[in-house]
């Protein structure tokens, strides 16, 4: 999952991201591009922003944060249960199984519907 994905899916709330970083010295550089995203953002630097974490961090992030979501019978995500057959999922299942484009599609617009 690349770092602004992330960060979208924390709906800017970076502070957990941070603290998994900084917990772990081959993620210590993580933190400081999550305290500086504003400006990395304002600069329109790609190369950080479009940096690849890795699988172990996002998951870690996303476990310490503890988002749900609902897969409907129809294999469509969902940010919010419509359906009482809608099956709770956590976003760590998500992005292991479907991928950092459909937690972040069903994060930020409601719903994604994989192919």
């Amino acid at each position: 999952m690349k770092l602004w994905r992330l960060v979208s899916v924390l709906d800017g709330d970076t502070d957990h991201a941070v603290k998994v970083a900084a917990n772990n010295e081959e993620w210590n550089s993580f933190a400081e591009a999550l305290q500086n995203f504003p400006q990395l953002v304002n600069r329109q630097d790609r190369s950080m922003l479009d940096l690849v974490l890795p699988e172990e961090f996002v998951c870690a992030v996303l476990s310490k944060r503890g988002i749900s979501l609902f897969v409907s019978a129809h294999g469509v995500i969902r940010s919010r249960r419509l359906s009482s057959s809608d099956i709770e999922v956590s976003a760590t299942e998500v992005f292991k199984r479907f991928g950092g484009i459909a937690l972040e599609e069903a994060v930020e617009f409601g719903s994604y519907k994989p192919e």
